[in-house]
């Protein structure tokens, strides 16, 4: 304390104050300093509230409270040429002359000036002081400290401003000690977060910032400090580095961040909200977290060991605005030592948005979006506009099938009891006296039959095997049934490995059926009603952007491939 007291004040003249015999009584002075009053008067231009006015008596006042061990006691203002002053017991006076303050005494036995009245006015009234709030998230960031600085001309940090914690709900208030001369970084750094992958606390390891190029005498409020901010700022330098001027260098980069992501506002405007039911009042807010909920989820997939670095590395990644692997000098972004997939802000965070927000365990599957997502979540509310995704096809490829040897016809007794007989609840149709099994749907692995959008489907997952209809085996009442050959389990050309836990599943045939030409124009009809409805929900919220229909054709590439693989 006693050391910034030094740094604070100056001692007003002793021997100017002694010689004079200290003086009677005054009643409070005006504002001696005039610019100081006009700027302290400009920091709460707020309608429901104006700035008070610090003058001399308020700012002694303030210093008598605070700093006790310097001036112990309450003293009468005094009043000597242009001084308005204190004079304690301990020998220490502190003054007020035309807006500067000054103290004596303290420091040394001359005068030492520390500065303007109007630079104390956010000490002396806290309330005139400009605050920056809003949240930091990742996910919500919880006991992270938020450090505001002046921002360099070249994008760098500079001086501290002032600092805070933030809430359980990442929220933070950052009151200032005097309107910043110019452009700020808010950084957020440390503080735990909930992992949308798996729920489990993460603790944050990169920081992330936000770029204000102005900041109100007021302060700023709603400002949202979060991984795309981040990419923002990284971006910015980039285009301050190639002489851009700082206010439209921010606000390019961030406008260019957001279109990126299909946001109308720029990232550091758009406070994150995780809750479902606010999907249709702030529509951006919950998108943002989607985002940020996928890009955790990228994370778990790409860095498990340390999943908060894919936020650092990403924003690396779009210094030269494009999410390809390299900086904007032509390095190559590494996650946890690795090198940074070039896809990974692309290809693969479309990946995690899937994964994300399934409804199974296993991944989405290849085709119609919302199929396993439940009434009434996010994604269902708002998939198609936040990612409008038609995938054209469930199943990319097929495979013949291997067959054995015929072996020799056999015939041999059997005991059994006369007649056809059915899979348990196929139904039996006869036609001229020949017994039929009708065509069903089956799941493998223990799975259940679920019907889905209309579609068969299993509850694991995976894809229905489809039996057409079939003449139902008769057994003779001592000759079994004529055996001709035998055919040997269907095996796919190629062996696909199970999947790892967390990864989307890989979908393969587990049964032979050759698909006949009535069954394959009824899957290009379901798949051209699935594309049409797919459109007709697009449509009604609008046009694709140009990204959003770029990222179509990637999430169809990455599904062909997934299958092929």
């Amino acid at each position: 304390m006693q050391q910034w007291a030094r740094g604070v004040f100056a001692a007003v003249s002793t021997a100017f104050l002694v010689a004079c015999g200290g003086g009677g009584p005054a009643a409070d002075p005006p504002i001696a300093d005039g610019a100081g009053a006009s700027q302290v008067a400009a920091l709460r231009q707020v309608p429901q509230r104006a700035a008070r006015t610090v003058d001399a008596t308020a700012l002694m006042d303030w210093a008598e409270g605070v700093y006790r061990d310097y001036f112990p006691s309450h003293e009468p203002n005094q009043v000597l040429g242009p001084y308005v002053y204190r004079a304690y017991a301990n020998g220490i006076y502190l003054g007020v002359a035309d807006g500067v303050v000054y103290v004596m005494g303290l420091l040394s036995p001359g005068i030492d000036r520390v500065g303007t009245i109007a630079d104390f006015a956010c000490y002396v009234y806290p309330e005139n002081c400009p605050v920056i709030s809003g949240v930091a998230a990742k996910g919500l960031l919880a006991g992270a400290t938020v450090g505001v600085y002046n921002l360099n001309g070249d994008g760098t940090r500079g001086g501290l401003l002032a600092s805070a914690v933030t809430a359980a709900d990442g929220r933070f208030s950052v009151t200032l000690p005097a309107p910043p001369a110019g452009p700020v970084l808010v950084e957020a750094s440390g503080g735990t977060y909930s992992s949308a992958y798996n729920g489990a606390a993460i603790a944050s390891q990169t920081t992330v910032s936000a770029m204000l190029a102005t900041v109100s005498a007021a302060g700023e409020s709603g400002i949202s400090v979060n991984p795309l901010t981040d990419m923002a700022a990284s971006l910015t330098r980039t285009y301050l580095a190639r002489g851009d001027g700082l206010a439209p260098a921010v606000e390019l980069a961030e406008n260019w961040v957001a279109w990126q992501y299909g946001l109308r506002s720029r990232p550091s405007r758009i406070v994150p909200v995780f809750d479902v039911a606010s999907v249709t009042s702030n529509p951006e807010g919950v998108q943002l977290a989607l985002v940020l909920a996928a890009l955790d989820t990228l994370g778990s997939r790409l860095s498990a060991a340390n999943p908060d670095a894919i936020f650092g590395a990403l924003s690396a990644d779009f210094s030269d605005a494009v999410f390809d692997g390299w900086t904007m000098s032509g390095q190559p972004v590494t996650l946890n030592g690795s090198a940074l997939p070039a896809g990974a802000g692309s290809t693969e965070f479309m990946k995690a948005f899937a994964v994300s927000f399934s409804g199974t365990s296993s991944g989405l599957r290849p085709a119609y979006l919302d199929a396993h997502f439940s009434r009434g979540t996010i994604v269902e509310n708002y998939q198609a506009e936040i990612i409008p995704v038609y995938v054209a096809q469930e199943v990319a490829g097929y495979f013949p099938a291997r067959y054995t040897s015929p072996v020799p016809n056999t015939t041999a007794l059997d005991t059994r009891a006369t007649g056809y007989t059915c899979p348990a609840g196929v139904p039996m149709t006869f036609t001229n006296g020949v017994g039929s099994c009708g065509a069903y749907y089956y799941c493998t692995g223990g799975a259940t039959l679920i019907t889905v959008n209309g579609r068969e489907a299993c509850s694991d997952g995976s894809i229905a095997v489809y039996q057409s209809a079939t003449i139902a085996p008769y057994t003779a009442q001592s000759i079994a049934p004529y055996t001709a050959q035998t055919i040997e389990t269907y095996q796919a050309q190629t062996v696909i490995a199970q999947p790892a836990a967390g990864t989307p599943a890989i979908f393969r045939a587990s049964a032979v059926h050759l698909l006949t030409a009535e069954e394959l124009a009824a899957m290009a009809a379901a798949d051209r009603a699935a594309g049409d409805a797919a459109a007709a929900r697009v449509s009604s919220l609008g046009l694709p952007t140009p990204l959003q229909l770029e990222w179509m054709q990637r999430i169809n590439d990455a599904v062909i491939a997934s299958v092929r693989w």
